[in-house]
């Protein structure tokens, strides 16, 4: 599965250029929880990654730089890393040579019409993710159709009894 390609960057990017340069190491406080606290991501939101984190298995995805001709789209969000001190930032592109794939691990969190992805880089252990608006199908209003008794020339309304007549010639 190719990681789709958030959209919405703000601000100076940070070019990461070598995955697994400065990997991520939870003994130096580079953790889950302390990656979520970051994002300014609603508190609800975060506990609820935790807990996907904790009780399922994710999806496996690759994520790609584009610089320099590659077709996948260039993967941009938030990225964690540090083995002596985390370091978080909001703004990262993946700045790797064109044709390079990581894997990583993929867990998503929808609340409201936002859908949370979280991933974790195989290589390095960083933790990264970003946020995609959800298209919600816009509600199908239901009414029952009006049913309608044909009489001739003139409809009549189920439910009404017809005025029947015997005519002779």
């Amino acid at each position: 599965i190719q990681a789709s390609s958030p959209k919405v960057v703000l601000g100076k990017l940070f070019r990461w250029t070598k995955v697994g340069g400065d990997p991520c190491n939870p003994k130096a406080g580079c953790t889950l929880e302390w990656a979520l606290g970051k994002t300014g991501w609603p508190s609800d939101v975060q506990q609820g990654l935790i807990a996907v984190v904790k009780g399922s298995s994710p999806t496996t995805i690759s994520i790609t730089s584009g610089l320099g001709g590659s077709k996948g789209p260039t993967w941009t969000g938030w990225m964690t890393w540090g083995k002596y001190q985390p370091k978080f930032e909001m703004n990262t592109v993946a700045a790797w040579p064109s044709g390079q794939y990581e894997p990583a691990s993929l867990w998503t969190y929808e609340s409201g019409s936002t859908k949370y992805n979280l991933i974790k880089v195989r290589k390095c252990g960083n933790w990264g993710g970003w946020t995609e608006v959800l298209q919600k199908p816009a509600p199908v209003l239901s009414t029952a159709p009006q049913l309608v008794l044909e009489t001739g020339p003139e409809p009549m309304n189920l439910g009404v009894l017809p005025i029947v007549a015997c005519i002779e010639e």
